[in-house]
């Protein structure tokens, strides 16, 4: 797929999200919620996102085979296909409080080739393409040359344990609302040093939606990603650091500490 097709999707899948906007923003912290299988939480919103975004583009582009999270998809992936969750962060949604995204990721061959994150509650629009960079509201953002922030997010119960960790001392370590898209993005635009993604469970309590659209948007932005694990980061990788590029080899060398905290803060033993 070429980038120009690349870009006409995720703009179209934007387009899509700028006219719900006044919806779900209007709904935010007055809707239901329901619950799936898995436990997760789901709204009316997040189905007729998902379903709007579907109705748009599936007929303008029949190459491409779309999945979202509420109607859900099984691995492997077929060799071309787009990930849609609608509305990222449904707990911050729910709650009526920052940190709700829209978040799309395109697949080729198991690796992602483009994205968006859209920010709802102030119509922010990211989107990255493998090789050509990353933009917000359609102008080219670039971490290189630019300040290192002083804030770090994270999980709850990790941020004791990473507080103790010389290496990041001076960094504020704190939890950011709720919804991996929104802080991918901060990440991204400069305004904190890092996301700590860290899975919900050992082994488990992660998929490619929640995560592969933010790695991208910022290593095209010029920031890293550095798995826990010795080894390069891919789509199925969900225990990783998101950060500035300042701040990579500092990550790079607490990545084993990082790797035992993701496990000490359960409450179980290695």
């Amino acid at each position: 797929m070429q980038n120009n097709r690349i870009e006409s999707l995720l703009q179209d899948i934007e387009t899509v999200l700028i006219g719900l906007r006044d919806d779900v923003v209007a709904g935010a912290g007055t809707t239901d919620v329901m619950y799936k299988a898995d436990g997760s939480e789901q709204t009316d919103m997040d189905v007729r996102v998902e379903q709007t975004v579907f109705d748009f583009v599936k007929s303008r582009y029949p190459e491409v085979t779309f999945y979202g999270e509420e109607t859900g998809y099984g691995l492997p992936l077929p060799e071309l296909c787009c990930l849609l969750d609608p509305i990222d962060g449904t707990k911050s949604y729910v709650e009526g409080t920052d940190g709700y995204t829209a978040m799309a990721v395109l697949i080729l061959n198991n690796v992602a080739v483009g994205s968006i994150i859209y920010r709802y509650t102030d119509g922010a629009s990211f989107i990255a393409i493998k090789g050509s960079g990353a933009t917000k509201n359609g102008e080219k953002i670039s971490l290189q040359n630019t300040d290192l922030p002083r804030t770090i997010y994270c999980r709850e119960r990790m941020i004791p344990f990473v507080q103790q960790l010389p290496e990041l001392h001076g960094y504020t370590v704190e939890k950011g609302p709720t919804g991996a898209g929104h802080g991918f993005a901060l990440v991204a635009e400069g305004a904190i040093a890092a996301r700590i993604n860290a899975t919900h469970s050992v082994g488990g309590g992660g998929f490619i939606h929640d995560y592969a659209p933010g790695t991208l948007l910022v290593e095209e932005a010029g920031g890293s990603v550095v798995p826990f694990e010795d080894k390069p980061y891919a789509v199925d990788t969900f225990s990783f650091v998101a950060c500035h590029p300042a701040l990579s080899s500092t990550v790079s060398s607490v990545r084993t500490a990082l790797a035992s905290i993701e496990v000490d803060s359960l409450g179980k033993k290695i």
